[in-house]
């Protein structure tokens, strides 16, 4: 990352969680929140049938659910902790507001990554459907 994110949320309060402990499942509220890794692993579960596919992980110096602060929808995955454990910390649609505020070059970034997650999600799902058509 050009920026260290992180160095905006520090004064966020953080929580510990152990290995297998679900920050939130797929389907849940979004409860206009989104989280920033200090330390660990967060792997990315989508339901499948009975199964559960995991679709990436991400780990320290990364955020996730950032959707859930611009539109109140349903969790589109599971979250859960791969590493020993994790330091994470939760940030509110109100701390998010006021953050951007004061730095915005916070929300520039936030934007950013958001957008080179999406560009390279769409050229993953591009080689998959390019492959099965093969």
């Amino acid at each position: 990352m050009s920026l260290d994110i992180l160095d905006y949320v520090q004064t966020i309060s953080t929580q510990i969680y152990p290995r297998g402990h679900w920050v939130f499942k797929e389907s849940d509220d979004s409860e206009e929140c989104m989280f920033f890794i200090f330390a660990g692993t967060i792997g990315f579960y989508k339901k499948m049938g009975r199964d559960s596919i995991k679709l990436s992980e991400m780990n320290a110096g990364h955020f996730f659910g950032e959707i859930a602060l611009i539109k109140s929808v349903k969790r589109t995955a599971g979250a859960k902790v791969e590493s020993e454990n994790a330091k994470i910390a939760r940030l509110d649609k109100r701390t998010f507001i006021q953050i951007s505020k004061n730095a915005p070059e916070f929300l520039f970034e936030l934007l950013k990554q958001s957008i080179d997650r999406q560009i390279m999600a769409e050229a993953r799902l591009k080689k998959i459907t390019e492959g099965s058509h093969s």
